[in-house]
């Protein structure tokens, strides 16, 4: 599968049922009636690398690749159909020969190419056992009914990377042992539904990419046992609620960048102990940092490099993965995603100064907050910071000397600076001598990588060499560099999201 859609944990759903592909009970074949139902679905699909040549007509149903069957009764109860990287996908139409499949509880038909294929009404309510249901990265299209009066035992819903459009339904009571919703990429409308606040058991949520507008609903402050809730790529609005850092205390993963929210950042969010990804940015957001950052601790240490965030179940257990942008780049994370930490308030309208509290975040490898108002000098400690890789501070009415600290921070491989009052000598430190020059675009700063004399950093020539302010007339070449270096990666963002929804595969 591909790496946006969630890894399930196939060895702990086989356990689960006592079932293992390598010591089933041999004296178990399938039932023929559900052979005859799988070779007529089978005969509705374009399998152009005849990845399905084991399904034949006097075969056994329990041996043909991608079936799983009971090794108790021989009846067919998970379709694991999703493409992995390298083989070709499965396309065509869906047959309802999939509604003979009465005791089916797992069907993944993940990153396949059912082109502009209409989910047909009775796929929705093929079966009242499905606990896993994913049908992620395939364009498929229409409006999810009010649908989800199948599938209650379900804990796993996969629709992302489609073309579903309308609202996201009002039936989530239904759904009481659901723990992952993903529904990103794709182009649902309307509110967030207030009926999710009914999902006690939900772990994450994911709807981003789509174009939902409103405020984030309180009923969601009943939803305790979240640990990533990604509503990037929205259009909403209001305030960003203070209750989600007293109601949600187990969150790692909080992503709303991208969206209209206004106000303040609530305060209440410093009493995230677990949160290790922060994404804010490309808001409305109008306040000061709180001086309690430091009171987020997940980002003070790193982690094992065996820790994992995954989510387990009664029926097994399945991977989390989201976006990240890093460096400039939008990555995928899965598996390595515990390891991840950052945080980002860039391009809101936040003021006053960098609290020096942000220094004891010591396990956070990407720091940015670029395009604010932000005021006043990097903090002293800033060399606390072991861990970061990137920092970014560029655009904002930041001032005085770099602290002679930031040459402590031997990870550093993505600095920007630019477009703020920072005045003296760029502290001496290999890996500071080896950025670009770009970095330093816009301030009074001086030294390796720039010239040795203090002037005022605007210009280049084919030579690297930056020329006075008195040339603040001609074309600043640099400064549009540094832009639109800036949107390229705001908008490669975008255009990486929509190749979801062009059918395309991401791989990154």
């Amino acid at each position: 599968m591909s790496p946006v859609t969630v890894t399930f944990l196939m060895l702990v759903f086989l356990e689960s049922f006592k079932l293992s592909f390598c010591a089933r009970n041999h004296n178990v074949a399938c039932i023929h009636s559900e052979r005859r139902a799988l070779l007529r679905f089978k005969q509705h699909l374009k399998d152009p690398s005849n990845r399905l040549s084991s399904w034949t007509k006097n075969g056994d149903c329990c041996r043909w690749d991608g079936i799983i069957c009971s090794n108790v009764s021989g009846l067919v109860i998970g379709l694991h159909l999703g493409s992995s990287r390298g083989t070709r996908k499965l396309g065509g139409k869906l047959n309802p020969a999939l509604l003979d499949l009465k005791h089916l509880t797992y069907l993944d038909l993940s990153d396949n190419d059912f082109r502009q294929t209409q989910i047909p009404t009775w796929f929705w309510n093929m079966s009242s056992n499905l606990y896993y249901f994913n049908i992620s990265r395939n364009q498929f299209q229409g409006n999810i009914p009010d649908l989800l009066t199948m599938t209650q035992p379900s804990v796993l819903i996969d629709l992302s990377c489609n073309n579903f459009t309308g609202e996201i339904p009002e039936c989530w009571k239904k759904w009481s042992r659901l723990v992952g919703i993903k529904l990103c990429d794709n182009n649902f409308s309307g509110k967030i539904p207030g009926s999710m606040g009914a999902l006690t058991l939900l772990q994450s949520l994911h709807v981003r990419n789509n174009f939902v507008v409103g405020e984030i609903p309180s009923s969601l402050r009943h939803c305790s046992e979240l640990v990533t809730v990604d509503f990037g790529s929205n259009q909403l609005s209001g305030d960003i609620p203070g209750w989600m850092g007293e109601r949600l205390p187990k969150l790692i993963i909080l992503s709303f960048h991208s969206n209209k929210f206004t106000g303040t950042l609530p305060e209440e969010l410093c009493a995230l102990s677990y949160l290790q990804i922060l994404d804010l940015s490309h808001n409305n957001l109008v306040s000061e940092i709180p001086s309690c950052i430091n009171n987020l601790s997940a980002m003070n240490s790193g982690n094992k490099s065996d820790d994992k965030i995954f989510y387990r179940t009664s029926k097994g257990s399945f991977f989390e993965d989201i976006l990240v942008v890093m460096k400039g780049r939008v990555v995928n994370y899965d598996t390595t995603l515990k390891l991840v930490k950052t945080m980002d308030l860039s391009d809101n309208n936040l003021s006053g100064e960098i609290p020096e509290e942000v220094t004891s975040l010591a396990g956070l490898q990407s720091l940015n907050f670029s395009h604010n108002h932000l005021v006043g000098r990097i903090p002293y400690n800033i060399g606390a910071m072991t861990s970061l890789e990137c920092f970014d501070l560029s655009t904002n009415n930041l001032s005085g000397e770099i602290p002679l600290t930031i040459s402590d921070l031997s990870f550093l491989s993505h600095l920007n600076l630019s477009y703020n009052k920072f005045t003296g000598k760029i502290p001496s430190g290999t890996q500071l001598q080896s950025l670009n020059a770009y970095s330093f675009l816009g301030t009074k700063l001086f030294g390796p990588p720039l010239s040795e004399s203090s002037t005022d950093v605007r210009f280049g020539t084919g030579s690297g060499v930056l020329k006075n302010r008195e040339d603040q007339d001609k074309v600043d070449w640099f400064f549009l560099t540094v832009e639109l270096g800036f949107l390229s990666g705001f908008f490669g963002a975008v255009f990486l999201l929509m190749l979801c929804k062009s059918g395309r595969s991401l791989h990154l």
